[in-house]
């Protein structure tokens, strides 16, 4: 049986590619896992008013008043905001 060495070594290439994207992806939800929690500072007034808006169904417009009291991204509003209501 044999193999060429070209073909040997574009099949070795290809497993060395293939562990590399596996050990970048496995380390890239690490990162994620690891990062600290974004908090959210609000006054008790401002908490207030998210949860009025959150009695009356205004959802959105809640997670719009959290990114702008706060100065967080949509993602961080949104979270929490849904601890809110949870």
């Amino acid at each position: 049986m044999f193999i060429s060495l070209p073909l040997l070594a574009i099949g070795g290439i290809l497993v060395l590619f293939l562990l590399g994207a596996l050990a970048r992806s496995r380390s890239a939800a690490r990162r994620d896992l690891m990062a600290p929690p974004l908090t959210v500072a609000l006054t008790r007034d401002q908490r207030q008013q998210v949860r009025d808006m959150l009695i009356t169904g205004k959802k959105i417009a809640a997670i719009g008043l959290v990114r702008e009291l706060a100065k967080v991204d949509l993602r961080t509003a949104k979270d929490y905001v849904d601890r809110m209501t949870s």
